[in-house]
């Protein structure tokens, strides 16, 4: 392994229980990446997420006389991985609580069956969307839905979710997410991210 050596694109599963996978580059040695039980992405079946915050898996790191190896450990791979003499440098983050503080609810989106996108909003912006929330498929996120949740993902493979955008003239109101049952259904006025004429000021909207 060299830090210039080419990136292999990788998935573990990050928390028992957890039904989609965490996906990320790695250029560690075949046979490290195999103790650390990493697959490679062509192999993914399902739901896989580059770059969430939540949940996330552990890492584990091996010293040897040439340097230091460290890197994410799939779940199930952890024991045996910890008898081999690798030693847990990062614990797994777990996927959100439901929890809100004054200024935010935690809402989230069922962007694929029993996959659910999960982000603040502004009580504010809550307020202003009203019942429309209902119709976009977001809701507060309870504490059966959070082992479902997913945190903050920039990259997701399997899947192409979709946020929604409502022009406006004094303002324009916009979620990250929806749900894939509401996409082809959005409440009057908004229109889902894929669509991108709203960007485009030569076209009205209705």
């Amino acid at each position: 392994m060299g830090v210039y050596d080419d990136k292999r694109r990788v998935f573990v599963t990050p928390i028992n229980g957890v039904i989609f996978k965490y996906v990320f580059s790695t250029n560690i040695d075949a046979a490290d990446s195999t103790a650390l039980g990493h697959e490679d992405i062509a192999t993914l079946t399902g739901v896989g997420v580059a770059g969430a915050d939540a949940p996330k898996p552990a890492r584990m790191s091996l010293t040897r006389a040439t340097g230091t190896t460290s890197s994410f450990v799939d779940q199930g791979s952890f024991d045996s991985a910890k008898t081999a003499g690798w030693v847990q440098s990062k614990a797994a983050k777990a996927p959100p609580a439901p929890t809100s503080s004054t200024r935010t609810d935690l809402v989230g989106a069922e962007v694929a069956t029993n996959v659910i996108a999960v982000w603040p909003m502004r009580k504010e912006q809550r307020t202003k969307i009203g019942a429309d929330l209902e119709n976009l498929g977001i809701e507060t996120l309870t504490a059966a839905q959070s082992k479902y949740a997913v945190r903050g993902g920039n990259q997701w493979f399997g899947l192409n979710p979709a946020g929604a955008v409502k022009p406006g003239i004094d303002e324009t109101l916009s979620v990250a997410y929806v749900s894939a049952a509401a996409e082809g259904t959005l409440p009057t006025g908004w229109k889902s991210s894929r669509e991108t004429d709203y960007a485009d000021p030569t076209i009205a909207l209705a």
